[in-house]
This record gives C-alpha cells, sequence and structure tokens, in this order.
C-alpha cells in the first residue's frame, strides 16, 4: 500500500519551508514538512565547527561541519550566524534569530 504524499518517510526537501531558513537557491523540490531551527553555532574561520539545531521541536542537537542532519541534508559550512545544508546540489541556509538590542 502506497503512503499518501506527505506521510512519514518523505524526505526534508521541504527546507524552504523551515522556520528561519533563508532559501539559496530556488526550485528546491517540497514533499515534506520538516522543520528545522538554528539554535546555536560554533564556527572557526576556516567553516568547521557545530551547529545546534533542533528537528521538527524536539530536543536540539549539536551537527559538525559534513554531518548528514536530516534526509541526505548535510551541514556543509558554517558562519558565525548561519548555517549551510546541502544535498544534491541544493543548498538552504539557516539563520540565528536577530540579536536583541537593548
Amino acid at each position: 500500500m502506497d503512503a499518501p504524499q506527505g506521510a512519514l518517510g518523505a524526505s526534508a526537501d521541504a527546507l524552504p519551508r523551515i522556520l528561519g531558513a533563508t532559501r539559496v537557491k530556488e526550485g528546491l523540490p517540497s514533499a515534506d514538512d520538516k522543520s528545522i531551527q538554528l539554535l546555536g553555532v560554533i564556527a572557526a574561520p576556516s567553516g568547521e565547527g557545530s551547529a545546534l539545531l533542533a528537528i521538527d521541536g524536539q530536543a536540539p542537537k549539536p551537527f559538525r561541519v559534513g554531518q548528514v542532519v536530516i534526509d541526505g541534508w548535510t551541514l556543509e559550512a558554517l558562519t558565525n550566524r548561519q548555517a549551510r545544508l546541502a544535498s544534491l546540489g541544493s543548498q538552504v541556509t539557516l539563520n540565528l534569530p536577530p540579536l536583541n538590542k537593548p
């Protein structure tokens, strides 16, 4: 029996719908409602480091550059306020929320 579209097992290609994400490349396929929130970044000038990501409201987990985050999407690079995910030539950049100024 085929699962309905959007059911469990769908890929995370809906990253443009991610909370706090900025689309880097247009035309990303949308087959899922996964949400990924960038909560923290530890980045070296070389782009190496870790990102603290919460996926679908679960407890945040750290991911290192080069590690698969979800369904084929890999943490590709970091800056001091962004994390870039990549999958099969597509990219999505997650941004930390703006800083609150006193």
